[in-house]
């Protein structure tokens, strides 16, 4: 579950600031890193998630401390006082807003010969016993949620990281090159959730919103998807989502257009296929979709990383929306 390092702290990046924006706080603190790991599924998460450690458990745990921190100092901080968290279909209205990284947070990134290339190098550096003091807040809530940080030291530095390809390239089969389709690219990743758990909210039409459809693009929702409004280039477009097939082991979404001169064209399809894993499930992504115009094929030996770093943020939302319904 490697993937180009410019993408993981890409991806790492936006999952931590997207867990700081759920709770509304002020800075990136070194706890919002672990659980960004967490949201990612690469190494990281698949490790903690052996040991009992979810990004829905982590949560809580975050909040848990943090009313600990605060009895200890004789506050006491009301249910009814303390912000809700952002809802996971509301998240994407913080894109853009400015949370940076805390004193601690920067510091740990620039210690210097840490190395967070992976996110199992990352998770290394969090708990490492030279940047991390047993008090530290990372160290604290992995001992919160029953870790032996030490055995988790010793694990991760005995963990040999399989090197797999950055994206898989599938064979354009029939079943999509009868939609038109001519491109096909994969990614997987591990999500910290039981499979009839998963299977069960990327096969729910109603919660397309949670990891696939931003809501302010959703114009109508059906009982089998939602029809997508797409503004660009001075024009908007609508799209059409349809439910093609859903079992316990896997899910399909078809995209069509259904406005414009493509009206009646299939736009792409998402195919995720889920096997169990330990701790949780291991979800593959596969997208196949198409190339438009003459300079569509030239183009795309240049879009195509863009489309692959689209699926690791698509991946990564759905671990977040697995969480919001644990």
């Amino acid at each position: 579950m490697t993937m180009p390092t410019v993408n993981h702290y890409l991806t790492w990046l936006g999952a931590m600031y997207s867990e700081a924006a759920r709770l509304r706080h002020r800075e990136i603190e070194p706890e919002h890193m672990l659980l960004g790991l967490l949201a990612q599924g690469g190494t990281a998460a698949a490790v903690l998630a052996a040991q009992g450690v979810t990004l829905a458990r982590a949560r809580s745990a975050v909040d848990k401390m943090a009313d600990a921190d605060l009895a200890r100092v004789g506050i006491s901080v009301s249910a009814s006082l303390r912000p809700a968290p952002v809802a996971v279909d509301d998240l994407d209205q913080y894109v853009g807003s400015d949370i940076p990284l805390s004193q601690a947070a920067a510091d740990l990134m620039s210690t210097r010969g840490t190395s967070f290339a992976t996110s199992g190098q990352a998770l290394q550096a969090l708990i490492s016993s030279t940047t991390a003091s047993p008090q530290s807040r990372v160290v604290r809530l992995l001992v919160h949620c029953g870790v032996d940080v030490g055995r988790l030291r010793t694990e991760l530095s005995e963990t040999v990281i399989a090197k797999t390809p950055a994206s898989g390239h599938y064979r354009v089969t029939d079943e999509y090159s009868s939609h038109g389709l001519d491109r096909v690219i994969s990614q997987e990743r591990f999500v910290s959730g039981p499979m009839a758990h998963v299977a069960a909210l990327l096969g729910d039409p109603d919660r397309l919103t949670w990891w696939a459809l931003p809501r302010e693009q959703l114009a109508e929702a059906l009982s089998d998807g939602a029809v997508q409004r797409v503004e660009g280039r001075g024009r908007i477009g609508f799209m059409r989502w349809r439910l093609e097939a859903a079992t316990p082991a896997r899910i399909t979404w078809s995209c069509t257009a259904v406005s414009g001169r493509h009206d009646g064209e299939t736009v792409f399809v998402k195919d995720l296929h889920l096997t169990e894993a330990p701790g949780g499930t291991r979800v593959r992504l596969v997208l196949a979709h198409r190339t438009w115009g003459r300079l569509g094929p030239l183009l795309y030996r240049f879009s195509w990383r863009w489309n692959r770093l689209g699926l690791e943020n698509t991946l990564i939302g759905i671990a977040r929306a697995a969480a919001e319904d644990s």
